[in-house]
Parts: C-alpha cells; structure tokens; sequence
C-alpha cells in the first residue's frame, strides 16, 4: 500500500525543487501502527506500507525505495532470520527499528539490529527525532550510490571493500595510476588484490573499452609460457595445428596483466623486455613483427630486487616495469576492513544455500577481527565465510562455521589494535557507568550515534539499557 499526501504551504519553498523521497513502512498490524502514516507524509515522505516479510520483499523489487522503518514483534527470536531475506532483496537500503522499550535486551533482537539496521528507535517514538535519523539514512545513500558510480562499482563482484587509511592509500593511488600509461608493479602478499587492483586501474583509464587479459606466470609451465604470450603460426612446430594470437596480441588497444612477474623464466623476460621496449612482437613461425599497443601492469608477491642481487631477474626489466608501485597492505595490517569485506562477502554468498542465516554472531565477528592474522588475507576471509556460509545451521554464524578458534597468549604482548580495542572498552565502560548504564545518555556524552555505541556494546558485552521517555 502507498500513501502520500501534498507538502503544506510553508513546504512547498522546500520541496517543489526535489522528488519525494520515499520510504519503506514495515508495520506488525493493518489496524494500528506505531507511527501514523500520514505524520511521516506530512514531512515529506512517500510512504510505502507492507505487514510481513513476503510483502516487504514484492515492494522492494517493484518500488525505488532506499530507506525503511519496521516495527520490532514482541517476540523476536525469528525477527533476524525473515530479516535476512529482507535484506537480501536491497542490501544497501538503510532500516530503522522501532523497538519496544522491554526487548531492547533481547539477544537475538541485539544480533539482528547490529547486522541489518542503521539505526534504531525506542518506542513511543519521538517524531522530530526520527525525521531527522530518516533524513540521515536517505542521505547517507545517495552519497553511497554516488560514490560506487565514480569508482564504477555498483553491485558488482569486482568492488575494492575498505575505508582503513591504508585502502584510501590504495584507491588513491588507483585513480593516479588511472590518468597516466606508464607500466604498474603491484607488490604485496599472495591474497591481497593484486588483479583485483590491476582491473581497477584498467576500467579507469583511457583504455577502458579495450581488453583486460591476465595471465598468471607462476601458473603455466615454462615450455608454454612463451606461445602463450607471443603466439605462434599453424605449422611453427610439431602439434601447432591451428594459429594462436597470443595474450599479447590479445591486449592490444587494453591492459595486459602480467600475474607473479617474479616467476616469469629468465630467458623470456629479454624476450618480453624487448617488446616493451620496441613495441612490436615477431610470432614463431611468422618471420615479420606485429605491431602492438597496450599498457603492462605486472604483479608480484617476490622481493625483486632481492631476486635481481641474485640473478634470477633481469635488473633492465625490473626497472622497466617499477614505473609507478603500488604496495597492497595485508590484511591483519588493516583489521577495520575486516567486518565489512565479511559482510560483503555472505550478501554474495548467501543466494548459495537454502538455508535463512541472518549474518555473522558477535563471537564470530569478535575472533575474525581480533584473534586471527589471515595469512592468506582477503583471499583467506573469503573462503572462510564461503564455507561459513555452507555450513552454518544456526541463524548466526559461529566461530566453529569459520573454521577459526579463538587464540590467546601468541604472544608476549598484545597488537596496536589490541592495544586500542582495550582504549576504547576502557572509555565505554567509564561512559556506562556515570550514566547508570543508559545507552542514549552514554552516546551523547561519547559523541557518537546510538547505533555505533550499541554495537560497540554488543562487541564488548555490555548490558545496556534503553532510553527512557524521560531521558529523553
């Protein structure tokens, strides 16, 4: 159901210029809802109504809704499992709860708001308040859609998730890299990204239209090597019963994408040096030289110079390709990434199994983010949750579904970032107890949202106790 209503006068010097932004009313019953609709019309907003999860998921899929309030059952064991579907339909839309003041302590309920909530109120709800929160919610969107068209990322499998100041590095240095045509060293940790950023860099330059074709050297045999990058004639050798271009030739007009450089053998790397120098290619087997135009991004988790002292890299191709670097931080280097590239890792894999699992436990969070150092790096979280994913038969994920046990006293002292969670639960608890454990109250005096302190609450197990209409 749809309901909406025209601005008052006094509105109209506001809203004549924009579209009514729209929002998602999910109620518990058709007789009453928490909120009058036509309040939030009055201020605005084009109100969508649905009364379960089944009409929820049809109005998502047939209206352009960003933004949604749903009232919080009583009983809300099930709540974060007929969440999960919800939140499949629209993963970026932003949901505010309205929370009855006695399940505020509820478990479950904790759980589900944490994983798919940006925020929440306590009911009876204060209008202007939650007016202000919706505004925030449909502006923090737009400026998320924003930011995914300029890094052309929308809903796609190939997104660089991260917002640490190392991954700010990082996509800055992407866009550098983007304006110019010089040859790129990606260096840094197996598991890190490495193509990942090599395509990004591609898909913002000049040559976006053209071909990216990747080609992993540690992969391939040596004896293939060779035909693989420079092609061959039908009758070069014996077995060549068919022409092959070659991966070089297949770059032309785009980005060629040269995977564990490092491990490209030692009597190929004149041969490729050659090309990059020259510009041209000669096929086995052809007797004359083939012009080509591409740009070479290579990629290595070696120490090169450690291997040019040695003899076992050409120092003329090593200087070649060590045009711009770009040096990929591990993950434990950036452990603020962790939590989201999880989360965005189970929208992707959720659609694999049949089961209704409604995200991640605070447990499991808790030992990903804090008590594991991801040797194989994002590769390694990916294929953790995949598995998770797969296994789990809970509505939340447990550590046992990640394959990861909580380690402790690896070491004689702790991390920076141990040093740091530590700070900020020492901070917390203080706040919590001057203001008789008040959520609301502890926020302002933190400076932060409700719905951040909440789930630094959840992370570290404090009680906390709703906001009274008092407190308010």
């Amino acid at each position: 159901m749809v309901q909406g209503s025209a601005p008052t006068p006094d509105q109209k010097g506001v809203l004549h210029l924009m579209e009514q932004r729209s929002l998602l009313y999910v109620a518990g019953h058709k007789e009453e809802t928490v909120i009058p609709t036509p309040l939030l019309a009055n201020s605005g907003w084009r109100v969508c109504t649905a009364y379960d999860s089944e009409e929820t998921i049809a109005l998502l899929r047939s209206e352009r809704l960003d933004v949604g309030l749903a009232e919080v059952p009583p009983c809300s064991q099930d709540f974060g499992r007929s969440w999960a579907q919800i939140h499949h339909a629209r993963p970026h839309m932003k949901w505010i709860a309205l929370v009855p003041v006695r399940s505020v302590r509820d478990q479950h309920l904790r759980e589900a708001i944490s994983t798919f909530f940006y925020d929440y109120h306590t009911v009876p709800v204060d209008l202007d308040r939650l007016v202000v929160t919706l505004g925030h919610a449909y502006g923090m969107v737009a400026i998320a859609e924003a930011a995914s068209r300029r890094n052309g990322a929308d809903n796609s499998s190939h997104r660089l998730v991260g917002t640490s100041a190392a991954m700010r590095r990082v996509h800055h240095a992407i866009h550098k890299f983007a304006l110019v045509e010089a040859p790129v060293l990606i260096t840094g940790e197996t598991g890190t990204g490495k193509e990942l950023v090599a395509l990004q860099i591609h898909q913002r330059s000049r040559r976006a239209k053209g071909p990216f074709v990747p080609i992993n050297c540690g992969a391939l045999p040596a004896t293939l090597i060779q035909s693989e990058l420079f092609g061959y004639e039908k009758g070069a050798f014996t077995g060549a019963t068919a022409r092959r271009r070659g991966r070089i030739l297949e770059a032309a007009g785009g980005t060629l994408f040269l995977d564990e450089i490092g491990d490209l053998p030692y009597d190929l790397q004149s041969n490729l040096l050659r090309v990059l120098q020259e510009g041209y290619i000669e096929p086995l087997g052809n007797g004359r030289r083939i012009d080509v135009d591409f740009r070479i991004i290579a990629a290595t988790n070696r120490n090169l110079p450690q291997a040019v002292g040695e003899g076992r890299f050409r120092q003329d191709l090593y200087y070649r390709l060590h045009v711009l670097n770009l040096e990929l931080p591990p993950l434990r280097e950036r452990r603020e990434d962790i939590e989201p590239l999880a989360t965005f890792f189970f929208s992707r894999f959720l659609k694999e199994t049949p089961r209704v699992i409604a995200g991640f436990s605070s447990e499991a969070l808790n030992v990903m983010k804090r008590h594991h150092d991801w040797p194989g790096n994002v590769r390694e979280l990916l294929n953790c949750v995949r598995r998770a994913v797969a296994l789990c038969d809970t509505p939340y994920i447990k550590p046992s579904d990640l394959g990861l046990e909580k380690r402790k006293g690896d070491h004689p002292f702790g991390t920076l970032n141990d040093a740091r969670l530590q700070a900020e639960k020492a901070v917390i608890s203080r706040a919590l107890r001057y203001t008789s454990h008040n959520v609301a109250k502890a926020a302002r005096l933190l400076g932060v949202s409700r719905g951040a302190l909440y789930k630094h609450c959840g992370k570290f197990g404090f009680d906390v106790r709703s906001e009274s209409r008092d407190a308010r």
